[in-house]
């Protein structure tokens, strides 16, 4: 990555993911044979649906997958790692552009 540089990922219909890789391959052969994966995911947020969120989190036998509204829309998102001691992933965070965070101070 470039100094500068923003990581993130871009969104088309208002909903977002995270998952294991492992499940990765699930969700594309679920979706692949049209079993109406996405219609249960999304029949699964309705409960806790807010106005500008909502979440579901799902279990499989090879990993996880959290599916979410992205804030206000479609765009692009900004997502910072979090690294432990030994420069592991250990926490993520995706701005998704619903606080006014104001200028940022200069060092």
């Amino acid at each position: 990555m470039k100094t500068g540089e923003t990581v993130g990922y871009g969104v088309d219909s208002g909903t977002g993911s995270f998952c294991d890789a492992s499940v990765q391959q699930l969700v594309a052969e679920a979706n692949e044979a049209d079993i109406g994966f996405s219609d249960q995911i999304i029949d699964e947020m309705r409960p806790v649906q807010k106005n500008t969120r909502g979440w579901v989190h799902v279990e499989s036998p090879n990993g996880s997958l959290a599916v979410f509204s992205s804030g206000y829309g479609d765009g692009f998102y900004a997502s910072y790692f979090g690294l432990d001691e030994a420069g592991n992933v250990a926490a993520l965070v995706t701005d998704f552009k619903i606080i006014n965070w104001g200028p940022v101070a200069k060092k």
